[in-house]
């Protein structure tokens, strides 16, 4: 989760490296997008995922949400879901 108002921190960095060394994929989600002017929103946006292209292990999806207005929910929801998905075994029917 990274907070919108200040993108990827110094804070961030070192564990989003640990999980590209143990080739651990991760997701990016932008939350308190609306406390980010819309004008700003895309250019913060722009910003982390030209960061993200950096990480190998980092899902190139980048999710832009909000709690308090419900901006976005429902899609990460949709993708978490499908991250949770089981394959069904080799046989069954």
């Amino acid at each position: 989760l990274v907070d919108a108002r200040r993108g990827i921190t110094d804070t961030d960095r070192p564990t989003m490296a640990l999980c590209d060394e143990a080739a651990l994929s991760y997701q990016v989600v932008l939350t308190k997008v609306d406390a980010v002017r819309t004008t700003e929103l895309g250019t913060k946006a722009e910003a982390v995922s030209t960061e993200l292209r950096r990480h190998r292990a980092a899902h190139p999806e980048l999710h832009l949400t909000s709690a308090e207005k419900r901006t976005g929910v429902a899609a990460l929801r949709a993708t978490l879901a499908g991250f949770a998905e089981v394959a069904p075994a080799k046989g069954a029917r």
